[in-house]
């Protein structure tokens, strides 16, 4: 079915249900009062209600084709509510009021036509009643009060017909307009809607492009004999593309093995990207590449470079090509080496989270020794080493992005509001020994995570094997 059909039937339900409505508040007085006869024009008149209200709502094509229909009904409509009112004492009938609510429910229509017969019938119908009671061509009958001796006089006739002529075309105009107001309102709206609609699907097929982008460049590989690598990464921005589920952001995981000279080396980089969704994957798109680039070139020559000078050279290659974004694409990050054989990792933290270190049920932060600005930074001073220390068996590094910490928690006060605990996180670990799994499941205990989160978790094992 077309919308315009299902506009249509929308509008033209107010109508049809305080139709029924009405058949059943006669139906009610009819049985109330025992007048069998208006019993039964009411049990009609529900019955017509209802054949009406199913044509509409299930075969509207047929009325639309034939919207005449609509007078029959509304016709239909003024003799019943007539009858009401010449057999409940005509001018002294409350039921009058059913003129002007026949008129107001009609006058719910962008046809203005619609709305005036209903003002103008419902007057001519009342008037010719109210006529021929005043001259006596119909008896007076009130069955309500069951006195039907009383006159009507010309007072009365005058004024409940200038009444009801003057509410039904108020009503008439005043309904009318404020409903083709709304309508007026409401096409723009949804105008509106669409436009956005359109604007929000085409930027989340920009969101699903890049994400496709994104997802082959941070696969991870399986894990070695010595270690053992976990990874975690939640994006913040979640959308919906062609009924898949997807999500970007800008924190990045990666981890590999490269050789160096006659030793092997595990790579671990934890980073995040500044700026939000598209932004932030941007520039993880970026940096994937890059790493991606380097680690191929590692594979395919012999190396024989030191481990400290392939993290420096490492970075130097990505800072070159942020550089060039004047500060507008920064990056984050922590790029680091183990040697498998020893334990000994080398790392550089790029104003990055601290490397935690969970050791004898203790979680601590490997502090860098000195600090050195994001990637992208303009003007900044390319660092000459890198930090190392020695890895034991069974000792575990955590890598985490700043979503980690960035926890909004459940209070008024606005200062209270957000965590400004460094310590929170090496807590956490602690409760949960390091379990990623579970630090993930609990951290709503601790706050809400308001923004991308990545966890890179590695165990090392330097006399037993890691099973898988």
């Amino acid at each position: 079915m077309d919308k315009e059909f299902k506009d249509q039937i929308i509008a033209s339900r107010p109508t049809n249900i305080g139709r029924l409505i009405g058949g059943l508040v006669f139906l009610f007085i009819s049985y109330l009062y025992n007048l069998y006869v208006l019993y039964i024009i009411a049990i009609v008149y529900i019955i017509v209600g209802l054949l009406w209200l199913y044509l509409v709502e299930k075969h509207y094509t047929i009325y639309a084709r034939y919207p005449r229909f609509w007078y029959f009904n509304s016709f239909i409509d003024i003799f019943t509510l007539s009858v009401f009112v010449y057999l409940t004492g005509t001018t002294h009938s409350f039921v009058i009021i059913g003129y002007i609510v026949i008129t107001t429910l009609s006058s719910i229509d962008l046809n203005i036509k619609r709305g005036r017969f209903a003002a103008f019938g419902s007057s001519i119908f009342y008037i010719v009643i109210v006529v021929l009671v005043y001259t006596e061509k119909l008896s007076y009958i009130n069955i309500l009060t069951n006195n039907n001796s009383e006159k009507v006089t010309l007072f009365a006739v005058i004024i409940s017909i200038a009444l009801l002529l003057l509410a039904n075309v108020v009503v008439n105009l005043v309904i009318f307009n404020i409903y083709n107001k709304l309508n007026e309102t409401n096409i723009e709206v949804n105008k509106k809607y669409e436009e956005i609609k359109q604007l929000k699907f085409q930027q989340d097929g920009d969101y699903y492009l890049t994400s496709l982008l994104i997802e082959p460049i941070f696969e991870s590989i399986e894990y070695n004999d010595k270690i053992l690598i976990e990874t975690y990464i939640s994006q913040y921005k979640k959308f919906s593309f062609r009924n898949e589920n997807r999500e970007i952001g800008g924190d990045i995981v990666l981890h590999d093995n490269i050789t160096l000279g006659d030793k092997e080396y595990t790579v671990f980089i934890n980073a995040d990207a500044m700026g939000k969704s598209i932004q932030g994957a941007g520039g993880a798109l970026v940096f994937g590449v890059v790493i991606k680039t380097v680690l191929s070139r590692t594979k395919q020559e012999v190396q024989l470079t030191k481990p400290e000078d392939w993290i420096l050279e490492t970075y130097n290659e990505l800072q070159k090509i942020f550089e060039s974004f004047d500060g507008l694409m920064l990056v984050s990050a922590i790029l680091g080496l183990i040697e498998k054989s020893s334990g000994i990792v080398y790392f550089l933290n790029l104003d990055h989270p601290d490397i935690i270190l969970y050791k004898n049920k203790q979680a601590i932060y490997i502090k860098p020794a000195i600090t050195i600005s994001k990637i992208g930074m303009p003007y900044s001073n390319l660092p000459q080493s890198v930090d190392t220390f020695k890895l034991e068996d069974g000792d575990i590094l955590i890598l985490g992005s700043d979503g980690k910490d960035d926890l909004k928690k459940a209070s008024e006060n606005a200062h209270d509001m957000y965590n400004y605990d460094e310590n929170l996180f090496l807590k956490i670990v602690e409760a949960h020994s390091a379990n990623v799994k579970e630090i993930i499941e609990n951290m709503n205990l601790y706050g809400m995570i308001i923004d991308d989160i990545s966890l890179l978790k590695i165990v090392y094992h330097y006399n037993n094997s890691v099973e898988k």
